[in-house]
């Protein structure tokens, strides 16, 4: 690790973005360094300015959690949004910022932000936004209650492997009409024929 150090310092000093992330990296996880989170968050920085995108998601865990800054929630949400305005909508990022939405921090408009997001990460595949979009439809947070596009979401998200999906097209289902059921698989068939093309 020390030797790793050396090399990701001269790349990061230099102005590479991917070095320093892994360096502001390896000082959150104490890899060949001592653990310090200012210094950690210090090369976050200079790599997310950069518009290295997992140096922003990582730039916002640590304002998220108060490592090496102030806990600060807005900060965090600008830089997981930033990230996310790259197409970094996957994954822990995708999670994080619409737990924030939901929550309202920093929003005004928690849920309909919330939904918003769902949405982009869920048209770009990402199976657990695609359910938490069909349970915004189904409850009518951010979005019209519309429990046709509920198990829609549910439907696509289950074809992408959500294992929670089976219980949650049930108990949809249990306040659906037949043709409501028919008229959703129809519409998550066609959702995911369309990406196949």
């Amino acid at each position: 690790y020390a030797e790793a150090v050396k090399w990701y310092r001269k790349a990061a000093e230099q102005g590479n973005a991917g070095a320093q992330n892994t360096l502001g990296w390896m000082y959150a996880r104490e890899d060949g360094v001592p653990k310090d989170y200012a210094e950690a968050v210090k090369w976050y920085r200079k790599a997310a300015e950069q518009g290295e995108i997992n140096a922003q998601i990582n730039l916002g865990v640590e304002y998220a959690r108060g490592e090496g800054v102030p806990k600060d929630d807005a900060e965090a949400l600008k830089w997981y949004r930033k990230a996310a305005e790259q197409g970094g909508l996957l994954g822990v990022l995708a999670h994080t910022t619409i737990i924030m939405h939901a929550k309202g921090l920093s929003l005004p408009k928690g849920y309909a932000e919330a939904a918003e997001w769902y949405r982009k990460t869920a048209e770009q595949g990402g199976a657990e936004a695609q359910a938490a979009l069909g349970a915004c439809y189904a409850g009518g947070h951010g979005v019209t209650h519309d429990i046709v596009q509920a198990y829609m979401w549910v439907n696509i998200a289950s074809s992408n492997g959500f294992d929670k999906a089976k219980r949650i097209l049930d108990d949809l289902a249990g306040n659906m009409t037949p043709q409501q059921i028919q008229e959703a698989k129809t519409l998550s068939d066609q959702w995911i024929n369309s990406r196949r093309k």
